[in-house]
């Protein structure tokens, strides 16, 4: 039995240096300092030969299956290409059983070229959650090349940026701490129950 995580965060990129994945590295790195568990899931741990023919009960796909299937929000990183995500991501996302995302939150952050590539990716993106089931997706963050800078092996956001990345945190974050039940107001539920004399 896989252990289980409360995110899983997968990269659609098929480099290791690629912006995409320096979004979700700044992303997931918060989540665990504020004590979420996250499993890093990139194409390469993947063999491309279970992706690219679908094999659904190839042990690594079965794993796969497994960690999502036990989290509470996935995370997707993509770069933009073509107006859409990359064609490991789509793969990746096709070997998923039918609502394989169903009561999870689902957060995308991707890296464009330009932000007039980002638009697109809703478009492109969204069906493919909605076929996987995925009740709540938060806003996503998008960041154009110009908005992350290479700094040794990895890409740095810009502070616009990393406000939006702090933000998107925060609010899965709160999607993802358990709620505190509320006590009925004592007011009320005996305005309720007993005729005023």
């Amino acid at each position: 039995m896989s252990q289980a995580y409360d995110v899983v965060a997968i990269s659609g990129s098929p480099s290791k240096k690629s912006r995409s994945t320096s979004l979700l590295n700044y992303y997931s790195t918060a989540l665990e300092q504020l004590g979420l568990h996250v499993k890093h899931i990139r194409l390469g741990d993947l063999p491309a030969e279970d992706l690219i023919f679908g094999r659904y009960d190839a042990p690594a796909i079965t794993e796969l299956h497994q960690h999502i299937a036990g989290a509470k929000a996935i995370i997707l990183a993509s770069p933009v290409y073509k107006a859409t995500i990359s064609g490991g991501l789509k793969a990746l996302l096709d070997v998923l059983p039918e609502n394989a995302f169903a009561q999870k939150t689902v957060v995308a952050l991707a890296s464009a070229g330009s932000s007039l590539h980002l638009l697109a990716l809703d478009y492109s993106l969204g069906p493919i959650l909605a076929a996987l089931g995925t009740p709540k997706v938060l806003k996503g963050v998008y960041a154009a090349q110009s908005q992350l800078t290479a700094v040794n092996n990895s890409f740095e956001p810009a502070a616009d940026v990393r406000i939006r990345l702090d933000q998107s945190i925060k609010e899965l974050h709160h999607a993802l701490s358990p709620v505190e039940p509320s006590l009925p107001n004592q007011d009320s539920w005996i305005n309720r129950h007993f005729i005023a004399v």
